[in-house]
């Protein structure tokens, strides 16, 4: 990373190596005469600790940057009647000086429990610090309890999600 760009960004270590070292001895011959009786009789070369001895080494700097992106999901209607539509929408900041290509996928264009209108595949691109709105109506057909289309947005540039409901779906009620 360029020095210009770590100036903004939180530098956090990566962790702590400890190292517990005890020193191996080692064995003398039976033949060498051992002058002095103690607790080291019979070693020779580094010797014995009877605790072992720690060192700490810090590990090396991570720098963390800041999200590219900021999505803030729009609150559903408290009551969600069959066949009153509503609208889920997503606003998604982009939150760098670069231009950014974000797209818009809807999984589950298909699914019965609803009618869906608006654009739901959208390719669109964000200027530096730029907002924009992402969004369907939706109309549902059944009363009961739903799982909202899965809505996917990704980034182009980072090839990542910024939204992705296609793992925990969203679930609401549909009164009569």
């Amino acid at each position: 990373m360029e020095d210009a760009y770590r100036e903004e960004r939180l530098a956090a270590s990566l962790g702590t190596i400890s190292v517990n070292w005890q020193p191996s001895s080692m064995e003398l011959p039976e033949e060498v005469k051992v002058m002095r009786e103690d607790d080291l009789v019979g070693t020779h070369g580094p010797l014995k600790l009877h605790t072992p001895s720690t060192c700490h080494f810090r590990g090396p700097l991570c720098y963390i940057e800041s999200a590219p992106f900021e999505s803030k999901s729009e609150r559903l209607p408290d009551s969600i009647q069959v066949a009153v539509p509503f609208e889920v929408t997503y606003t998604i900041k982009n939150t760098t000086p670069l231009d950014q290509d974000v797209e818009m996928l809807l999984e589950d264009e298909s699914n019965e429990s609803f009618l869906i209108s608006g654009v739901v595949n959208k390719r669109t691109s964000l200027g530096p610090y730029e907002s924009h709105l992402f969004s369907y109506t939706a109309i549902p057909m059944k009363v009961c309890e739903v799982d909202l289309p899965a809505i996917s947005i990704s980034s182009k540039r980072y090839k990542a999600w910024i939204v992705n409901e296609a793992s925990e779906r969203r679930s609401i009620y549909v009164l009569p």
